[in-house]
């Protein structure tokens, strides 16, 4: 039987018809579908620990295949570098100072 019979009290026939003329001008009545149970979360992935990559072993490149690094010289005064060259030359010129 349908709603209209339990709330009015109506005879069978009736509730035929009036079930037709509902779903006619209604439709069908939808289903409700049941909810979803809410599950208890897990942890704060912000919080926990990453794991760790294993790293994939490379072929060592060898010494003449790095590429070298630009050398930084540092700005010398000439000035200084004068002072350093002559100090430099009296260093390595021979020594005519020999006592015997």
């Amino acid at each position: 039987m349908s709603f209209f019979v339990f709330r009015m009290g109506v005879s069978s026939y009736e509730a035929e018809v009036l079930d037709k003329l509902y779903k006619e001008e209604i439709g069908e009545k939808e289903v409700a579908l049941p909810r979803k149970r809410k599950r208890k979360g897990g942890p704060n992935p912000l919080s926990c620990k990453k794991k760790k990559t294993t790293a994939t072993p490379q072929p060592k490149q060898s010494e003449t295949d790095k590429k070298k690094r630009p050398r930084k010289r540092k700005k010398i005064a000439k000035h200084i570098k004068e002072m350093l060259l002559e100090s430099r030359a009296q260093d390595n010129a021979p020594n005519t100072d020999k006592q015997t």
